[in-house]
């Protein structure tokens, strides 16, 4: 009979280390499973802001692009009409002055 206490008791005792370390262990999965979760939400929010910035900064190129464009159009109009100037201020005898040479460096 005392035997039989043992086994039992030591049968209780085994069991409940036993449910100890199973529920430790599910507990860790589901907490590497959240912290998993987390990390994948975190990673695709970062995602979505880069993307937004990328877009972003590519609408803000594309416009840049369209107004120097523009402006180059503007430019070489310009200088036509100078040319233009230069030819009758010569046929009239006018003297003007040089054109300054602009360094840009780069």
């Amino acid at each position: 009979m005392l035997t039989d206490a043992i086994s039992l008791a030591s049968t209780a005792v085994g069991s409940s280390a036993l449910t100890a370390v199973i529920t430790k262990w599910l507990d860790r999965k589901k907490s590497g499973a959240e912290a998993t979760e987390i990390l994948v939400r975190s990673a695709l929010q970062i995602e979505k802001q880069a993307t937004e910035r990328y877009t972003s900064a590519a609408e803000a190129l594309e416009a840049a692009q369209a107004a120097l464009t523009t402006a180059r159009l503007e430019i070489g109009g310009l200088e036509d009409y100078i040319v233009q100037l230069h030819e009758l201020l010569d046929e009239a005898g006018i003297e003007y002055p040089e054109r300054p040479t602009v360094y840009v460096e780069g």
